[in-house]
């Protein structure tokens, strides 16, 4: 793992939701909470921490349109299910 990946790991998990999706937040809280060698250093954990926060955002939401429209298909199946029953129940009364 490399040394970029691993500071922003371990300062994700110690304070976990105190970062957010904004770069340059992200960087005010690193100066608050870390102490980096160079500007250069604290801004790439500052990239890859709101890259990271945006990717998990972003999958969280994927998942949550996935169940949504599995819910509208097996919804809208119910529906045409029974609008076939329906059917099938005036015209049992149309031979009688």
């Amino acid at each position: 793992m490399n040394r970029i990946r691993r500071i922003a790991m371990q300062l994700l998990e110690r304070y976990d939701g105190m970062f957010s999706t904004d770069f340059e937040s992200n960087k005010e809280l690193l100066d608050k909470i870390a102490v980096f060698r160079s500007k250069e250093l604290r801004n790439e954990v500052a990239g890859y921490i709101t890259r990271h926060i945006m990717r998990k955002a972003s999958a969280q939401t994927t998942t949550m349109d996935e169940k949504d429209e599995e819910e509208v298909s097996s919804s809208s199946r119910s529906t045409e299910n029974e609008g076939v029953e329906k059917a099938n129940t005036v015209a049992d009364d149309d031979t009688a």
